[in-house]
């Protein structure tokens, strides 16, 4: 699990460190003056990069806040990094909490689609809170496929979020999972069509009983 380390005392080049900050730049506490000591935080740059971290805005001043929206335009813009960046890695500290004087439970849901990004490390409170929000919204389908005259039972949970999670039960061939951002029926038929392309028919080919994968 991708977890942010409570202390970081270095970092790889490539790597961010990801913390709070306020929009006049001045790091003058917490993550924020622990980024400028130690990761070359710019004071007068409340928002991007600079040194080896990334300033990401959650109050205007250090004694005025912003509201959950207002973080969230900074945050969206963050993601708009870490996509184009895919070979670089962000730790992500609890911004936003603390001295921006909100919590995990409402800073966190605005990093749900960090949640499953490779190169990003959430802290263990957000992941709490984005997983119980995937499981209380979890939904469970089940259906049967029988190409080549063998029966497939695929069964996958689909969140009201955004992700979902499809297993494949093969009478033959052993439990596939495949975690896919997915929420409808086609979705789940594209990737069942290019399961059984890529390796049902391989498995059959090869006179194999049992196949076992796991696809993400």
């Amino acid at each position: 699990m991708r977890v942010t380390a409570e202390n970081i005392i270095d970092l790889p080049g490539g790597h961010w460190f990801v913390f709070g900050s306020n929009k006049q730049g001045i790091h003058g506490a917490g993550a924020a003056l622990y980024a400028r000591n130690k990761f070359g935080a710019v004071l007068g740059v409340g928002e991007g990069f600079t040194g080896q971290s990334y300033a990401l805005p959650t109050k205007k001043t250090p004694y005025e806040k912003m509201t959950i929206e207002e973080i969230k335009v900074g945050v969206d813009r963050l993601y708009e990094e870490v996509i184009k960046r895919q070979e670089e890695v962000f730790h992500v500290t609890e911004v936003g909490c603390k001295h921006a004087g909100h919590s995990p439970e409402t800073i966190a849901p605005l990093f749900r689609k960090f949640y499953h990004t490779k190169n990003v490390y959430l802290p263990a409170s957000f992941r709490r809170v984005i997983k119980k929000m995937i499981l209380d919204s979890l939904e469970v389908y089940e259906a049967t496929f029988s190409p080549f005259g063998q029966n497939l039972v695929i069964k996958w949970e689909s969140s009201l979020i955004g992700y979902g999670q499809l297993a494949i039960h093969p009478d033959s061939i052993g439990k596939v999972v495949i975690d896919h951002e997915f929420m409808d029926i086609e979705s789940v038929k594209a990737i069942m069509n290019d399961f059984i392309d890529k390796h049902y028919k391989e498995a059959l080919n090869q006179g194999r009983t049992r196949y076992e994968a796991n696809n993400s």
